[in-house]
């Protein structure tokens, strides 16, 4: 690896050390805050995999250069490629980019910056690489990439999961392959993000008061030889401009439309992760009275742990019966630890209750917790129903909760696959009895 120092700039910078695991110990000064690398190898068998050669006054990517853009930082470009890879545009981010030039104008598109492991930028639009991307990559060690927000009006950073494979935790943990984001940001409802995420997303929401605006993305892998690659866009949101994209304070994850798809983290990889405590928003809809879930069979199954066991941390806490034959559970009693939050959840759409015969009055009543096997407003039952929720201002969400699995492992039935639901947003005027 070849790295370049420019000496007139000695005297200006802090100095910090890069340790190369079964290699030379390389003390480099000339770095200056805007500066930020740290790749660490810890396979010694493939040093020269994944890790490229550095040239200096390249471009990262796209019509991007940082050495043009801010003289301290050397712009560096991966050894031997012509052009790097850009992701698809996500649906949601292409919106916004027409409405930050208020107008679809011929010719133009979004060109982001592109950048992978040591690298650093401010770019609106950024997709974040692995080293080989499109193809994967084995070699275990840390890949760093530092975003800096120098735009004041910036309150909030989008990342959508585009071409991102990494492996699935590890009885809810991610252990071997994850991504972690820090920086002078609020809580997101979760640490360590790994598995299987295609069309996922989540947001930043940005401390205000913080004099240095950065984020420091950090993709581990722990053990080599196993492929991963990841591929994440990420966008800086202007909050001043008040566009489609920009997410309610406090919601991790924002949709948009009368009916979609929402689902928790690693769902394709067929296992949840553990203490997680984040909130799903949707946009309501000009005359939308309730809000409608419904999941298809096998794509809702929550442990279910009854309370009291586990208050007295019990390791046979769960209710078994219910998850190993996929029956539903629901309340505060059942669902103490893994649940999905519907507000005023209720079997029933309002209006309707006139056509509930009488064996089905259950589903008149509301709850809020749900688990188990099958969605459904009933303890015990093999068939889901709709769960209806009230909407009542501009958005309306549900809110998922994980918590530590018990220490017994050899009881621990499979911890997942979690929740996969649509909804749909249904207008007033076709509820009898509602008034907008």
């Amino acid at each position: 690896m070849l790295i370049l120092i420019s000496p007139d700039r000695l005297a200006l910078f802090t100095t910090f050390v890069l340790q190369i695991r079964y290699c030379t110990t390389l003390e480099v000064t000339n770095i200056s805050q805007q500066s930020f690398s740290n790749f660490t190898i810890t396979d010694e068998a493939n040093l020269n995999v994944g890790i490229p050669d550095f040239e200096k006054g390249q471009s990262v990517g796209g019509n991007h250069d940082l050495e043009a853009d801010n003289p301290d930082v050397e712009a560096v470009k991966v050894e031997g490629r012509q052009e790097q890879p850009q992701l698809k545009v996500p649906q949601a981010i292409e919106q916004y980019f027409h409405d930050r030039l208020h107008s679809v104008r011929t010719g133009r598109q979004i060109v982001p910056g592109v950048y992978s492991c040591g690298h650093q930028g401010s770019d609106v639009f950024t997709n974040l690489i692995n080293p080989h991307y499109p193809a994967h990559d084995r070699v275990a060690g840390t890949c760093q990439f530092r975003m800096l927000i120098e735009d004041p009006k910036i309150c909030q950073v989008r990342v959508d999961f585009v071409d991102t494979e990494m492996l699935s935790p590890t009885e809810g943990d991610c252990q071997d392959q994850y991504l972690i984001v820090s920086g002078a940001v609020w809580s997101t409802g979760f640490h360590r993000l790994c598995g299987i995420n295609p069309d996922q997303h989540f947001y930043l929401h940005l401390k205000r008061d913080s004099e240095f605006k950065h984020l420091d993305f950090t993709v581990t892998s722990v053990t080599s030889g196993i492929p991963y690659k990841f591929g994440l866009w990420i966008t800086q949101i202007d909050c001043e401009e008040r566009s489609s994209v920009m997410a309610p304070l406090g919601c991790t994850q924002y949709y948009l439309g009368s009916q979609g798809n929402i689902k928790s983290f690693n769902f394709e990889g067929v296992q949840y992760l553990n203490n997680q405590n984040y909130k799903i928003c949707i946009k309501s809809e000009k005359g939308a009275c309730y809000g409608e879930f419904r999941a298809d069979a096998n794509q809702f199954m929550l442990e279910p742990v009854k309370q009291r066991n586990l208050i007295e941390n019990r390791a046979n806490g769960r209710n078994d019966d219910l998850t190993k034959q996929k029956l539903s559970g629901c309340g505060d009693e059942l669902c103490a630890r893994d649940y999905l939050l519907i507000p005023g959840g209720t079997g029933v759409l309002p209006g309707t209750e006139a056509s509930v015969g009488s064996k089905e009055k259950k589903k008149l009543e509301s709850r809020d917790r749900f688990c188990g096997g099958t969605l459904s407003i009933e303890n015990g039952e093999q068939e889901g129903i709709p769960i209806y929720t009230r909407v009542s201002s501009g958005l309306f969400s549900v809110q998922f909760v994980t918590g530590e699995p018990t220490e017994n492992k050899n009881e621990r039935i499979l911890h997942g696959p979690g929740f996969r639901l649509r909804y749909v947003q249904i207008n007033c005027a076709a509820v009898v009895g509602s008034v907008e």
